[in-house]
């Protein structure tokens, strides 16, 4: 989801419906193929499979960007805070609906 929204961000929706078309026409072939050559429902499996796979593999080669491991102290103190600002104001207001 993250390279499809920096693809998104840029404004390359003609690269984003080439993915898209392209991973389902791969999926397709290969359920039609696997159909011909007898595999039965694993051909849909194999469907089920291909496209996303060949969605993020896509996405991966397009915005040339692969996330690498998590570093440890990436400074997330901000982002808690935030987040215990919006969870105590979430409960205030839950509260205040009860008993108000």
């Amino acid at each position: 989801m993250q390279h499809a929204a920096l693809i998104q961000r840029e404004m390359r929706y003609t690269a984003m419906a080439i993915i898209g078309v392209g991973a389902l026409l791969a999926g397709m072939l290969l359920a039609v193929g696997g159909a011909k050559a007898g595999y039965g429902y694993w051909s849909l499996v194999a469907m089920s499979v291909t496209n996303p796979f060949g969605n993020t593999l896509a996405f991966w080669v397009a915005t040339r960007w692969i996330p690498g491991r998590p570093r440890r102290h990436a400074g997330i103190g901000s982002m808690i805070r935030f987040g215990g600002t919006l969870t105590a104001t979430g409960l205030l207001r839950l509260s205040c609906q009860q008993f108000g």
